[in-house]
């Protein structure tokens, strides 16, 4: 695209002015104003202008009195407020004369009026073009905006950020929301709205996304249309739109496209591959989340951090005095942060101290760190210290099998039900037990599509039962206080929005909570997924479900810290992919013994076992899961004691 114009230039300023508050629109009002009385002042100053006979007229007029005279005469000329004439039919035949004035020029303003009225429409619409560079650019409008806003603003500290956004819908709807969620724009955070289709080519030339630093595509939350076709047209069409704009430019912006439908993954890339596009598919992530939080508590805690910019958070670095240091001594490098492994040549290695052969940092590798921020550097420890390091086995107390979960109960169906079964497999295999699932819902379809079929998962065993679990009884009959874990999903029905969902997910986990309080068992550990945020508090006061895991939330995060840091994007996919490594949480015992072991020794100890401690938990149930504690901190071994880390396996 070429350069913008002066024109163009001129044209956004003035669609910035007319789009700003009523307050500041008319102070620059008042200051054109004031601006043209003190020129034209100065200009009647310049040529010894002399005002006519109703002015009182100092002696000299060149002399300091005569300044405030023409000021005065300046402004009464402006206004149109005086008259010099003396006899009364003069007077009378000025007055009808000005009145005529009046009605010429308002004909005149009329007509320049209609055609400001139909400018501030067309900017209302959003038409003029953007000229903003490394701004962050949304299509299409969805309840992600929000968080995604929000944690972008945290992500990038104090940056002046500019989000420009590209919807369907009015601009002063989108702004009426904008401003309910995050009050007036401030120095950190400013927006421009635009109308118009994210798959129109003419709506995106507008939007300057040649110059921007991440494009993120989001899926409309429309029940009414195909989410996954519009979004794959708009990634299309900014790949396309990028590769004509980028003819002799070496900018690339990053394409995060939110897509759900594996099949349209390869038609993103296979578009055009010098184009970086990292695709978020939201429901292989979530029920990955989901099922990991059914099998071990506070597992919710550890994503939600991780995926935050209000805690512990991962960070890519290239430290260059660290190039072929031995890992072994880059562990413990970082008073203040983890290592969890590097990036060389595009390869994202987790579990660094595993890998044979890559004891080692290979020159021109970034290192992958978990840390409270990104100001951080290394402090090698000495050399003698190192050699301990180096040669140290760790400790293991007696490696007893930590409880399985092998008996889950799943209220309700979504589409992603089949990829919760696919993980409850891979699961059970690790285990070498066998998991029974039974799924309850009116809206579960039989076809294979959905769920496994007969026979294709060894190690799992599942039964549909087609009722309604809220009716009276039902769900008294399944017992659900006989199952290691339930997991409560909004039920898939069409043009159902999120508030729907929610509120059968919320009705559900009261009737359980009704169980449990007229039963002396409980119902096991409760799992509840809420999409829309604002939903949190009351699927918390329901007090049944112990962990509300908020779907929308959590993609939010994750496309976020892709969009401050793409290289996150490989690091996430191997955390959440079941064949990659994974958050687990392990007895502190099979770490370390005795009372005066600190995490810098577990960590040494989770380095020989090929993985990354991240992390400890109390022996008490209610404990948090603190990630990144002080390297010194002493380490808790009693009973129920756990250790967070980044391993391949569950033992």
């Amino acid at each position: 695209m070429a350069a913008p114009s002066f024109r163009d230039r001129l044209r956004y300023k003035a669609d910035q002015f007319f789009q700003s508050g009523f307050a500041l629109q008319v102070t620059i009002a008042f200051a054109l104003v004031a601006g043209l009385i003190v020129v034209f002042s100065i200009l009647a100053e310049l040529l010894l202008v002399l005002p006519g006979s109703d002015f009182t007229l100092p002696a000299a007029h060149d002399g300091p009195g005569w300044m405030w005279v023409r000021f005065w005469w300046v402004l009464t000329h402006i206004f149109d407020t005086y008259w010099i004439e003396t006899r009364t039919v003069d007077q009378v035949f000025s007055t009808i004369l000005t009145l005529v004035n009046y009605l010429v020029f308002a004909g005149v303003i009329g007509l320049v009026g209609s055609r400001i009225a139909a400018r501030l429409e067309s900017i209302r619409r959003g038409t003029s073009r953007v000229i903003e560079s490394d701004h962050v650019v949304l299509l299409g409008w969805s309840e992600k905006i929000f968080p995604i806003v929000s944690e972008l603003v945290q992500g990038f500290g104090h940056e002046r950020t500019v989000f420009v956004l590209l919807a369907q819908r009015p601009v002063d709807e989108m702004e009426a929301e904008l401003r309910s969620a995050f009050g007036k724009p401030r120095a950190s955070l400013r927006w421009v709205l635009r109308t118009g289709a994210p798959t129109d080519p003419d709506a995106l030339d507008r939007l300057s996304i040649e110059t921007a630093r991440v494009i993120i595509v989001l899926r409309p939350d429309d029940p009414d249309i195909d989410a996954d076709t519009q979004a794959i047209k708009s990634a299309i069409t900014v790949v396309h739109a990028l590769r004509a704009d980028r003819r002799g430019s070496a900018h690339a912006p990053v394409v995060i496209a939110e897509i759900e439908r594996p099949e349209f993954h390869r038609i993103i890339r296979a578009i055009d591959s010098t184009v970086q596009v990292k695709i978020v598919q939201p429901s292989d992530y979530v029920a990955k989340i989901l099922l990991q939080t059914a099998r071990d508590r506070r597992m919710i805690e550890v994503y939600n951090e991780l995926l935050g910019h209000d805690g512990h958070e991962l960070y890519v670095h290239r430290f260059p005095e660290l190039d072929g240091e031995p890992w072994a001594r880059i562990i413990t490098a970082f008073p203040e942060a983890i290592p969890v492994g590097y990036i060389h040549d595009g390869r994202t290695c987790l579990l660094a101290s595993a890998e044979q052969g890559s004891r080692r940092l290979p020159d021109g590798s970034r290192i992958i760190l978990l840390a409270e921020n990104a100001r951080t550097e290394p402090v090698l420890p000495e050399e003698a210290e190192a050699g301990i390091i180096t040669v140290a086995a760790p400790v293991t107390a007696h490696e007893s099998e930590t409880p399985v979960k092998s008996r889950f109960l799943i209220l309700g169906y979504d589409p992603k039900l089949r990829r919760i079964l696919t993980e409850l497999h891979g699961y059970a295999r690790s285990t070498g037990r066998t998991a029974q699932v039974l799924v309850a819902s009116t809206t579960a379809p039989d076809d294979s599509t959905a769920l496994p079929l007969e026979g294709e998962y060894d190690m799992l065993r599942v039964e549909v039962l087609h009722h309604d679990y809220l009716l009276p009884g039902v769900l008294e009959n399944l017992h659900p206080e006989s199952y290691d874990a339930v997991i409560v999903l909004g039920e898939h029905m069409p043009h159902a929005n999120f508030d729907e969902l929610d509120t059968r997910v919320i009705m559900t986990l009261l009737l359980l909570q009704s169980m449990r309080d007229t039963r002396v068992t409980g119902c096991g550990h409760l799992v509840a997924e809420i999409r829309n945020p604002a939903n949190r508090r009351l699927a918390e006061a329901a007090g049944c479900a112990r962990d509300v895991v908020i779907t929308n939330e959590l993609i939010s995060k994750m496309i976020a810290q892709i969009s401050r840091e793409p290289a996150l994007d490989d690091i996430l996919r191997d955390l959440l992919d079941e064949s990659g490594a994974e958050v687990y949480c392990k007895p502190a015992a099979w770490y370390v013994v005795g009372t005066h072991a600190t995490f810098r020794d577990v960590m040494y100890a989770a380095a020989a076992r090929g993985e990354v401690a991240i992390g400890l938990q109390a022996h008490d149930p209610q404990a948090l899961i603190r990630l990144n504690p002080p390297k010194d901190e002493p380490v808790d071994t009693a009973p129920g004691s756990r250790v967070c880390v980044i391993a391949e396996s569950e033992h």
